[in-house]
């Protein structure tokens, strides 16, 4: 962190003040539900609330996408999607 460039530094503090400012649109002007805390990851942050919502038949139609890996994870499997 210490060899950072001015640029780089710039980039680090600028991220947070756009990523309020895309939630901020979000919540404001569509239907899509927003989690937002300290702590968990967000793969934990959804399992919750699938067990948490069981009736709401909203189990089977979650997709977690890992970008390190391009890998899909859906209901059904793991899928690579760079390989699909």
């Amino acid at each position: 962190m210490d060899k950072r460039t001015p640029k780089e530094i710039d980039h680090h503090d600028m991220m947070p003040k756009v990523l309020n400012k895309f939630i901020e649109f979000v919540d404001q002007y569509t239907n899509v539900t927003i989690f937002k805390c300290q702590g968990p990851e967000v793969d934990d942050m959804i399992a919750c609330f699938c067990y948490l919502h069981t009736e709401d038949k909203i189990n089977n139609n979650i997709y977690l996408y890992n970008g390190r890996n391009h890998w899909l994870i859906t209901f059904d499997g793991v899928y690579d999607m760079e390989n699909f």
